[in-house]
C-alpha cells in the first residue's frame, strides 16, 4: 500500500493533514520515549536504579502510544503514486555492496559476538557439501522479533568454512531501506530487500540467497517463546504458509538449506505484549504495533548478553526436476503447524 502511494521516509508536510499530525505526534512521542530510554540506561550505568520500573513503564507506555499514532498513520496518508525504494537506495541489485565494510565485518564480527554473547557456533548437520556449479535458497528461523543473524551470518568465518565456494546474499525486509544511515549500512554490507525479482537476481549473480520465511508472520507469535501455554510449558513457532521460496526454489532450481538458530529468539522480547492487538495491526497495516524490542537490561534494545549462540546450517534439499517448459504447480494450502520446544526437565 505505501509503495503505490508514493509515501517517503523524508516528505515534510505533504500526505494530508490527518497524516501530518499524527506523524509529528508519533514522532515527537516516539523522540521522548528514547530520551527516556536513555535517561534510564544512564542511571543503571551510575549504579542509580532509584525507581527504574517506573521509568521503564513510563518509557514503554509512551513508545506505545508513538508507534500507534504512526501506525495509524499510515492509513490516513494521501499522496500521488510512484516508486520509492529504487529511488532511494538501489536494494534489488546489490550494487552499492561495498568490499571495505564487509571486510570490516569479517575481520571483526565474530569476535564482537564471542565479547557479547559468549559461546558462538556455527556447525553442519550432515556431511554433503556445497557446490559452486549449483544454486542454494537458504531458510533461516526462527524469524523472532528481530533476526540480525541472517544479515551477519555470512561474515563469519565458521560459516564461509562450512559453505566453501558458495557465495551468499542475504534479503531483508523493505522496511531496512528507509530510514536514512541504516540503509546505507545495509546496502554497504550487500543486503537487498526480499522481493522475487531480487531473489531470482541474486541467485544468478553469487548462487546463494539467505532469507527468512517466517516473516513478520511469525515475529507477531514470538510471544509464545515468553509465556507458559495450560500445561506450563513454553512454545516455539515456526510459521508454515508462507511457501512461495519453496516455489521460487523448484523454478530456479536451486537446493533448499534449512538453518535453525538457537538462543537469539530468547536474547530479546517485546517489552509491551498485547498478541491480539500485534496480530490485527499487521495484517491492517502490515506491522505489529506495540513493538518496542528490549533485551539487556530490560529497558535497552541491546540483545542479552551471555546467552550464546549456535547456527545450525542443514543438508541441502535437491528440487525436483523441472522438464522444459514444464511449469511448478501451485503448492496445496496448509494451515499453522507450530514446532513445539518445550521447556522444563528432562527436555
Amino acid at each position: 500500500m505505501i509503495a503505490r502511494s508514493g509515501y517517503r521516509f523524508w516528505q515534510p508536510f505533504r500526505g494530508g493533514v490527518a497524516f501530518i499530525a499524527t506523524q509529528a505526534a508519533g514522532w515527537a512521542l516516539f523522540s521522548l520515549a528514547a530520551a527516556f530510554m536513555i535517561w534510564t540506561v544512564i542511571q543503571l550505568a551510575q549504579g542509580m536504579a532509584y525507581c527504574v520500573q517506573c521509568w521503564a513503564l513510563m518509557t514503554g507506555a509512551t513508545m506505545f502510544a508513538a508507534q500507534l499514532l504512526l501506525g495509524v498513520s499510515v492509513l490516513t496518508y494521501k499522496g500521488a503514486p510512484g516508486k520509492v525504494l529504487e529511488t532511494v537506495a538501489n536494494p534489488h541489485t546489490g550494487a552499492r555492496e561495498w568490499g571495505l565494510v564487509v571486510g570490516l565485518y569479517q575481520r571483526y564480527m565474530l569476535a564482537s559476538l564471542q565479547w557479547w554473547f559468549g559461546n558462538v557456533e556455527v556447525v553442519k548437520h550432515g556431511q554433503t557439501g556445497f557446490s559452486p556449479h549449483q544454486r542454494y535458497l537458504l531458510g533461516y528461523s526462527p524469524h523472532g522479533l528481530f533476526p540480525i543473524g541472517a544479515a551477519y551470518l555470512q561474515f563469519l568465518p565458521t560459516f564461509r568454512a562450512i559453505a566453501g565456494p558458495m557465495r551468499t546474499a542475504t534479503v531483508v525486509a523493505s522496511a531496512i531501506f528507509y530510514p536514512p544511515v541504516i540503509r546505507d549500512i545495509c546496502s554497504w554490507c550487500g543486503l537487498r530487500v526480499v522481493a522475487r525479482r531480487t531473489i531470482i537476481r541474486a541467485l544468478k549473480d553469487k548462487g546463494a540467497v539467505i532469507l527468512v520465511p517466517g516473516g513478520q508472520a511469525e515475529l507477531v507469535l514470538t510471544w509464545r517463546m515468553f509465556r507458559q501455554n495450560p500445561r506450563g510449558k513454553r512454545e516455539y513457532v515456526v510459521y508454515t504458509r508462507h511457501k512461495g521460496f519453496i516455489k521460487l526454489a523448484i523454478e530456479q532450481q536451486a537446493h533448499l538449506v534449512p538453518i535453525l538458530v538457537l538462543g537469539e529468539i530468547c536474547s530479546l522480547r517485546n517489552f509491551i505484549d498485547i498478541p491480539a492487538l500485534q496480530q490485527w495491526t499487521y495484517k491492517k497495516i502490515g506491522f505489529p504495533v506495540p513493538y518496542l524490542v528490549v533485551g539487556w537490561g530490560g529497558c535497552t534494545p541491546l540483545p542479552m548478553a551471555g546467552r550464546g549462540l549456535r547456527f545450525i546450517i542443514g543438508e541441502p534439499i535437491q528440487p525436483p526436476l523441472l522438464e522444459p517448459g514444464q511449469q511448478v504447480r501451485s503448492l496445496a494450502k496448509c494451515s499453522e503447524v507450530p514446532w513445539r520446544i518445550v521447556d522444563g526437565p528432562g527436555h
